[in-house]
């Protein structure tokens, strides 16, 4: 995973990931306030992302802040995820954290991989 440009109050970043071993899979790419305590993944392995709010309401359809962050990876196995930070100085120096899980599309809820985790600090 790279951050393309910092997150900054705001602006839309965006936040490319990559798992070459696993062109055209699913992915859910998730945010949440802590790394820890990492949570269980149905389907099988972890994630060290908190169960949070700010996860829940990461993977939540249509929900304002993060975009393409549930699809298909492409065929080289990479995606682009559009970060929207609110211009809202109370979240200055906030760090949140990413990390993206891919499913096999043959077999749903089989999970192929989950990448580490990202921390990124709002400025």
């Amino acid at each position: 995973m790279n951050l393309a440009s910092p997150l900054t109050l705001g602006s839309v970043s965006t936040l490319e990931i990559s798992s070459p071993m696993d062109p055209s899979a699913t992915y859910f790419c998730g945010f949440a306030a802590s790394p820890s305590p990492a949570s269980p993944v149905q389907g099988g392995g972890i994630i060290h992302l908190a169960d949070d709010f700010l996860l829940r309401h990461s993977l939540m359809q249509n929900n304002g802040l993060f975009f393409n962050n549930v699809g298909t990876l492409g065929p080289i196995g990479s995606a682009s995820i559009a970060i929207a930070v609110p211009n809202d100085p109370s979240l200055m120096n906030l760090t949140i954290y990413s990390a993206f899980v891919t499913v096999d599309p043959v077999a749903p809820g089989a999970v192929r991989s989950i990448s580490a985790t990202l921390p990124m600090t709002i400025q």
